[in-house]
Parts: C-alpha cells; sequence; structure tokens
C-alpha cells in the first residue's frame, strides 16, 4: 500500500460536518458493495448447518444498509444499525424501494448497546464492515465482540472487515487513494492522534459536492490483524479464518490492504455457558 499524496484541504471553502452525515446520499455510490459479497456470507452460515427458514442477520453500522439488503433478497431477515441517523433513513428508504421492508429493518442505534437490544443467540450472523471496529475505543472493540459472542447461535459467524493496520505507512501521515462517484468526491487520511488518547489516531474526512467542501474527523484506534485475532479468541470465539476479501483468499499480513476475519462460536455441547 502507497502513501498518497500529503492530506489537505480541497475545494474552494470548507465547512464543519458531524462525520457520516454529509456523506449518507453518495455513500453507495463511493462505496458500493462488493457483487461476491452477498455469496461469500450465504456461504459462511451453509456450512455444517442444517437448513434453515429463518436465518437472521445483525449489520451493527450498517451505513445505508446494502449488505443487510442483499442478504434479505435472498430469504434472510435481516437488522441493521447505525449511529447515524441519516445512514439509516437511505437504508429505510431502499428497503421500501427494493419491496423488501418486511425482511430488512433499521434502527438507529448505538452498537456497543446490542446486548441490551437482542436475546441471547439471536442471530446466525453478525457483521462489522467497513473499517467499523477501530471506531470503538478503550474497551469499546472487546465490548462488542463479547456482546457479538452472546448474541450468536452455536455455529454462527461474526464477519469483521477493517483496514490492515499492520502495513509500513498506515498510520499518521497516510491518505487513502481518492474516490470520485456519483457527483462526489471523497479524500480520506490519518493524521496524529491527541496527547490525552496516545493509542489513537485522527480519522479526518473531506467530501466535496456540489462545489461544496465538508471536512470532519474523528478518533479511531488502530487494530492489526493478530491483535484482533487475539482479541476474538479472548471472546471465546473459535480461531478466526483470515482472508483478504470477498473472494475467499487468505489473507496475507504484508501485502493485502484490508483484513476480512471470521469467527464462529462453537456448536453444541462446545458452546461455554
Amino acid at each position: 500500500m502507497e502513501v498518497d499524496e500529503p492530506f489537505r484541504p480541497i475545494g474552494r471553502y470548507i465547512v464543519r460536518m458531524p462525520l457520516y452525515a454529509s456523506l449518507a446520499s453518495s455513500y453507495d455510490d463511493l462505496f458500493p458493495m462488493a457483487a461476491n459479497a452477498a455469496s461469500f456470507l450465504n456461504a459462511l452460515v451453509a456450512e455444517g448447518r442444517p437448513p434453515s427458514r429463518d436465518r437472521r442477520s445483525l449489520d451493527a453500522g450498517c451505513a445505508t444498509g446494502a449488505h443487510a439488503l442483499a442478504l434479505a433478497a435472498r430469504g434472510w431477515t435481516s437488522l441493521g444499525l447505525d449511529s447515524e441517523a441519516s445512514m439509516i433513513a437511505v437504508a429505510r428508504e431502499a428497503a421500501r424501494r427494493s419491496g423488501l421492508s418486511e425482511r430488512a429493518e433499521f434502527s438507529t442505534a448505538n452498537i456497543l448497546d446490542i446486548g441490551g437490544l437482542f436475546a441471547k443467540g439471536s442471530f446466525d450472523l453478525i457483521l462489522c464492515l467497513g473499517n467499523t471496529l477501530p471506531h470503538l475505543l478503550g474497551a469499546g472493540a472487546a465490548s462488542f465482540l463479547a456482546q457479538a459472542r452472546e448474541l450468536l447461535k452455536p455455529g454462527g459467524a461474526l464477519v469483521l472487515q477493517t483496514l490492515n493496520f499492520a502495513l509500513p505507512g498506515v498510520g499518521p501521515g497516510y491518505a487513502f487513494p481518492p474516490i470520485e462517484a456519483g457527483g462526489a468526491a471523497l479524500r480520506r487520511g490519518y493524521e496524529p492522534g491527541p496527547p490525552e488518547s496516545p493509542d489513537a489516531i485522527r480519522f479526518v474526512v473531506e467530501l466535496t459536492k456540489h462545489g461544496r467542501t465538508e471536512r470532519a474527523e474523528t478518533l479511531l484506534r488502530p487494530l492489526a490483524p493478530r491483535r484482533i485475532a487475539s482479541m476474538l479468541e479472548e471472546a471465546r470465539f473459535a480461531r478466526p479464518e483470515l482472508f483478504s476479501g470477498w473472494d475467499g483468499r487468505l489473507f496475507d499480513e504484508g501485502g493485502d490492504p484490508y483484513l476480512l476475519a471470521v469467527a464462529r462460536t462453537p456448536f453444541g455441547d462446545r458452546l461455554r455457558p
């Protein structure tokens, strides 16, 4: 992964925006869902499981709901949560337009609250995609994993997608390649975190649309792939499978820009209380 030019303001003028709020209307253009993602996810639950008429998935940090909707179109009951109301509004409208409102529901919620929102063993599949996990600072990531573990059925799968923070240069000073789609241009990069948060970095975003540039930032906790694998085992998941993406190719820590980690709860009597 190469380091792009230094991250700097673009556009004619800049205003502050709530992070992700202004992205909602352009999100699906800027970050289209991979064509093979739904097949990959559907196959995960089919492995070693009897057929079920009520396969249930939870997308924690669902953004505009593309993955939840794709599973709903395959017969799943899909739930999507996101803390950004404008993202949820887009997801609900997409469900309405596609005729999937009865199978795909979306709510505004903090994903750290999932343990209190659903009963234990409610889901066959839980997703946390798009580098959402590093947004959970402090003990947040460990808390989320522990809650997800309790919400999965025996043999259920948790799927995490994160940036590979083990790659050289992925940290303060790194800039993602710019994206232009749907009449919008997006710049993203990492800058040093504040002194009071030594384990965090600042994620800075600039969105330009209709000649107007908006800037936002938030803190992230970089989680290297080996740390994520360790945290999953600490949360009592089986040893995770690590992939480079939705094609199922095995993950190479020294070269792949993204990690797709699949962790399962044990079947039957191997499931601890």
